[in-house]
This record gives structure tokens, sequence and C-alpha cells, in this order.
């Protein structure tokens, strides 16, 4: 019975997610199904919220199945009133034999090789419980205590408690409210997620042969697929934002309003996974870059400029309100970071220091992810090398990103004296690479489909 409710939860949130997609203008079949779980679990989750502050409902069964159904219900009317219904009949006709059978025999053992590396991660995640520690402190404890009280006033002197977006935590939330605790298999579903739009997106441009090898790679990469098995924000958080931007970069290229929307659509909702890293600003690049060539879609470029944070200053305001409801301030006027920065400013520290401590932070970094990602960067300059200026707003995106990388490691080194020992933490802020590099490596290979 736990099974099958657990499945009716995730299916219901890929209903969200599949009426979300069509009405935004998609219309490929895989792209629709890889982005259903996505999209359906980020809105879900994001209007389970507000309805909670704004409305006042408690987070429990009750108004999650209304928050469910009522997005179901208003999604279909949006698909009537647009004339989506007939295209979304469609959606489901497909026949499997039809599209195994011309496989080549390299072809049918990549993807086979994917399926089981899914399947394995929705078993182990259904069958093991949540033991990582950040996990059960932190994402799986607020979840618990959400759904045993049904708000979050419950840990509000814990800053630690609020010091990330609710987005994984809702994800258990669901299945607590349900008493289902076998919640880490969403994390299996946004994996799959994941690499059927990966796919879907790098086909593209590229033959399938290529593109299997790629998600094969991209599905086996040891930091990934350790995460779709752990139930951590940075698996879900790499997938939100990577596949935004590689909506954005073909946005930037062949102009498409869907491809605008889904990208800035995406990338907002990473910051309802995680705020720390600011890489949303980048996402304002392609954005931008696509306007000011094509010189349309301004209101569209605009009210996504606005979104790309909104999801997380609204997790602010509410953690605001939460803070004015408390007899404590747990909020602090000011972060160690800027105090910390004063002093160094205050003590006269001269231009020699300050290069010496850039050095540090250079080298440290170096000396982190090179043995992490050097291989990967490397195929990727041979695959672009031949046409970079053709790749601008790719390559320029790509800086930006390492560019806060590097910028937010060395403010965070004048807070803390132990700001080197954190390497663990930067290899996983920079999991969004990993993606991107094999997106834009395979996607430029020298015999891409024409």
């Amino acid at each position: 019975m736990e099974l099958i409710t657990l499945l009716l939860l995730q299916l219901s949130l890929v209903a969200v997610g599949i009426l979300l997609a069509v009405l935004l203008g998609m219309r490929g079949k895989l792209e629709i199904f890889g982005l259903a779980y996505l999209l359906g679990s980020g809105f879900v989750s994001l209007l389970f919220f507000l309805l909670h502050w704004w409305l006042g409902l408690n987070l429990d069964s009750l108004n999650l199945l209304i928050t469910l159904g009522g997005s179901l219900v208003l999604l279909l009317l949006l698909a009537v009133v647009t004339r989506k219904t007939l295209f979304l009949s469609n959606l489901f006709s497909w026949r499997l034999r039809k599209h195994w059978r011309p496989l080549i025999k390299l072809e049918k053992v990549v993807f086979i090789i994917i399926l089981f590396l899914v399947g394995f991660s929705f078993f182990e995640n259904y069958f093991w419980p949540i033991t990582d520690w950040d996990a059960l402190a932190f994402y799986d404890f607020r979840a618990r205590i959400i759904a045993l009280r049904g708000n979050m006033l419950e840990g509000i002197q814990l800053g630690y408690f609020f010091q990330y977006p609710p987005y994984t935590s809702f994800l258990h939330v669901f299945g607590y409210v349900f008493h289902v605790q076998r919640v880490k298999v969403a994390y299996s579903f946004i994996y799959g997620s994941f690499l059927l739009l990966f796919y879907a997106l790098l086909r593209r441009k590229q033959d399938q042969t290529i593109s299997g090898i790629a998600t094969l790679i991209l599905a086996s990469f040891t930091m990934i697929f350790e995460h779709a098995v752990t139930a951590y924000s940075n698996l879900p958080y790499t997938a939100f934002f990577s596949l935004g931007m590689m909506y954005l970069w073909f946005y930037v290229n062949k102009g498409s309003k869907a491809d605008l929307l889904l990208g800035g659509i995406l990338v907002g909702l990473s910051t309802w996974i995680r705020s720390t890293e600011p890489f949303w600003l980048v996402a304002a690049v392609p954005i931008l870059w696509g306007y000011f060539r094509y010189r349309t879609r301004l209101v569209s470029s605009v009210l996504l400029l606005a979104w790309l944070s909104l999801p997380d200053k609204l997790w602010r305001a509410f953690l605001k309100y939460l803070d004015s409801l408390s007899p404590l301030n747990i909020f602090e006027s000011q972060t160690h970071t800027i105090a910390a920065i004063k002093d160094f400013i205050t003590q006269g520290e001269g231009v020699a220091s300050l290069l010496v401590h850039i050095w540090q932070v250079s080298i440290y970094l170096v000396e982190i992810l090179v043995p992490e990602f050097f291989l990967l960067f490397l195929l990727f300059v041979f695959a672009i090398g031949h046409g970079a200026k053709r790749r601008l707003p790719e390559l320029v995106t790509l800086i930006l990103l390492f560019s806060i990388v590097w910028g937010g490691t060395f403010i965070f080194s004048f807070t803390w004296d132990t700001w080197n020992l954190i390497a663990g933490s930067i290899v996983r802020m920079c999991m969004i690479f990993i993606p991107l590099l094999i997106f834009l490596t395979a996607r430029d290979l020298h015999y891409e489909k024409k």
C-alpha cells in the first residue's frame, strides 16, 4: 500500500508537470516527459508553501490534495481554453517496439545501462533509509517537523533549520503527511528526469548514438550517481540549473520563446532549492543576449529576469515573517562575511596582503577542482576549439559561473580561518559544470547531426 501511495503522489506531480510543459509551448514528447517531474514538483511545492503563508493553510495531507487537485483542474481548463487537449491525448500514443527495433546494438546496450542505473537508484532509495548527515539532520529533520506540526514555527530558533529554501524538504513532506516513509525515491525521479531531458536536448543537435553515450557518461559520473541515492539538494539544484541554462543557450542560438520561458523558469526554480550560490545571476546574460540579438520578447525577458531569484526572495520574506513571530532575533542584520571584510579594510592590510590572499584562494581551487574536472574540461576544450567564436554565449556563461565560484570562495575566506577545509562543499557546488561541460562537448563534436 505504501508503494502505491508513493507512486500515486509522484505521478500526480508528473501530471501537473506535463500540463505545464505543454501550456508553455513544448512540443517534443521526450522533452515534455523529462520536464514533467521537475516542473510539477517545483510548481506544487512552491504553491503549497504560498497557500500556507498567505492563506494560513496547514501543511497537511488534506491541503496537499487540494493543492494537487486544484492545480490539475486549473491546468486542464487552461489546456481546453488554449486548445491543447488534442495534443495531450496524442502525447501517450507511443510504441516501444517501433522505437526500439531500429536501434543498433551499441545504442541498445547504452540505454539498458542507463535504465539499470535509474532502476538501481530507485530500489536503493526505496529500501535504504536516509542516513547522510546533512540530509538526516537538516533536510529530512525539517520535513518531519513540518509534517508533524503542519507549519514551520517549530524550530524557529534553529538558524540552520532555515539555511536553504525548502524544496527538498517538501518532497519529503509530501510522503510524510500520508505516512509514507520511503521519501528518497523522489531523488530517483529527479535523476531519471534529468537524464531524459538531457538526452532530449542533446538530440536536437546530435544523433542517437552520441546523445546516448553522453547521457550514459552523465548518468554514471561518480558524483552525479552518488547524489542520485543521497537525499541532498545538490542533484536537484544541478538538474534544474544546468537544464535551464541549456534551454537559454538554445534560445540565444534559435530565438524560440518556449526555450526562453523554460530556461528562465527552471533557473528560477533552482533558487527554490539552493540560494547560497548566486549562479542564477549568470542566466540574465543569455536572456539579455537573446533580446538584443532578436529585438523581441521584451515583456517575457523582463518578467523572467524578475523571476530568476523570486522563489528565493519569497523564502527570505517568509523567514522575516517567522522572525517577527519569535521573541528572539534569530537573523543577524550584518553577516560574518561583511564584518570580516570591514575588519580587513580597517586594519590597513596592504595590496601585498590582498594579492597573497588572492593567490592562496586560486591555488586552493586548482588543487581541489583539477583532480575532479580536468579530463572533462580537457575534452570540452578539444571539442569547441574549432569554433569558439560561434560559442561565445556559452563560453561567457561558463567563465562567469567559475568567477562566482572563485569570488564566493575568496569572500568566504574572510569569514572563517578554516575556509580552506571546505573542499567537499566546493566540489559539490561545482556539480553544475558536469552536465554543462558534457553537453557542450557532445553537442560540438565535428560529426554532429545536420
